[in-house]
């Protein structure tokens, strides 16, 4: 019989998923650590084109490379749960309230590939989603241990955020981090700022971009070594996200970091994005110390794409909202809106305010200035699954658009 994994605390859990987002291998002790504390007997970390059923990376605890490789052969295309996957911002499902349990036995997923393995019910979460793919990550059980419920759903609630953090970190970092000099080449090249924070709460390095982009002192600055806002009232919240992804990454915390916008000037804003970080790499570190949180810092006017579903992935936004910021950043009026989608005003304005509350913003105007500060490189498809970049001409056009105000907003299919 199995041995089932051992229950450990809040801490050690969230140590080990961030212990993953650098190396890979640890995926399993990570699904393994969680599947212990929900009674999951396997788990899977997997990365999928569900338009076109392909599986590309993936991770597994307690799943063999033979069962993945036949899933990833044969299976996939016949998974049912792809098609039925829940939209943001719900991202977490039971599957038996997916598929019912009548329907799901007499598929020949079921009886060729689930129950072999004596797999009946699954808990999950779509990690990340966007332009037909998806992050999963999902545990899984028997017919006999009974389905997940409401408590199990509880506990993932806890912890999803510090799966998709890691993620991000995982697919943006894990190879250039295989040498110091890998990951000094990378960072020293990358199109948007990079800044490492050790465990004492202050910058440790921070990369060229980063540099130039804090070099006016209108968004972000660094003063006694710690990084602070332009505005004092931006400083308190970035303190928060600070303070607490520093703490996870040391392993004294829980918190995930977080996205927020700061600057002063309407048209110099900046766009920051915070996660823990768990390393004990002293040569990441200028100071010598271990790095525990990294800084994402990104300008309206970086050659990016803006895209609709990375915005709505960090502020949780439902379909109908992430639609309308689309139109509103096209340039749509509230009106033209409304008889775009067939519904009433009132109802776009039920939806511009549910947006404001999401993002912490109160105008139309600040709402665009954030849309265009987000870089899709962070979570987006990219970075997920390795799709080919726009090309040099293709990003200075973009960037031209949007100094003339021409900007085209991937919105949701």
């Amino acid at each position: 019989m199995t041995a089932k994994p051992a229950v450990i605390g809040d801490l050690e859990l969230v140590g080990r998923i961030y212990d993953a987002a650098l190396q890979p291998d640890l995926w399993d002790e990570a699904l393994a650590a969680f599947a212990g504390r929900i009674g999951a007997s396997s788990g899977s970390l997997s990365l999928l084109n569900v338009e076109e059923r392909v599986l590309g990376f993936c991770k597994a605890y307690r799943r063999s490379p033979e069962v993945i490789a036949t899933y990833r052969d044969h299976y996939v295309r016949f998974d049912p749960y792809l098609e039925k996957l829940p939209e943001e911002p719900q991202t977490r499902y039971l599957s038996h309230l997916l598929l019912p349990e009548a329907d799901l036995m007499e598929t020949l997923f079921y009886r060729e590939w689930l129950q072999p393995q004596d797999v009946h019910y699954q808990i999950g979460s779509v990690a990340l989603q966007g332009a037909g793919r998806v992050a999963l990550v999902d545990w899984q059980r028997s017919r006999a241990a009974g389905p997940f419920g409401d408590a199990e759903l509880t506990q993932l609630a806890r912890f999803e955020e510090h799966f998709k953090r890691a993620l991000v970190i995982n697919q943006k970092f894990w190879d250039a981090l295989s040498t110091p000099q890998a990951a000094l080449d990378m960072l020293e090249h990358l199109e948007f700022g990079v800044i490492f924070i050790d465990e004492r709460y202050e910058v440790s390095y921070t990369n060229p971009k980063a540099v130039e982009l804090m070099r006016l002192e209108d968004g972000l600055l660094r003063r006694g070594g710690r990084l602070i806002a332009a505005e004092s009232v931006q400083t308190e919240r970035l303190n928060e996200l600070l303070e607490g992804a520093v703490d996870t990454g040391a392993g004294r915390g829980l918190e995930s970091g977080g996205a927020m916008w700061v600057g002063t000037l309407f048209d110099r804003t900046y766009y920051v994005l915070v996660s823990p970080l768990r390393t004990h790499r002293a040569d990441l570190s200028m100071t010598g110390r271990r790095v525990c949180a990294v800084v994402f810092l990104s300008s309206p006017y970086q050659p990016y794409a803006v895209s609709v579903q990375t915005f709505r992935s960090i502020h949780g936004l439902t379909p109908a909202e992430s639609h309308l910021v689309g139109e509103l950043a096209n340039g749509l009026t509230l009106d033209q809106i409304a008889r775009r989608f067939q519904v009433t005003k009132n109802t776009v304005r039920d939806q511009l305010k549910s947006v404001f509350a999401k993002t912490g913003i109160r105008r139309q105007a600040e709402l665009i200035r954030l849309i265009r500060a987000t870089p899709t490189t962070f979570v987006n498809e990219t970075i997920l699954f390795g799709t080919t970049k726009p090309n040099p001409m293709e990003q200075r056009q973009d960037v031209d658009r949007r100094l003339s105000g021409r900007v085209t907003v991937q919105a949701d299919s």
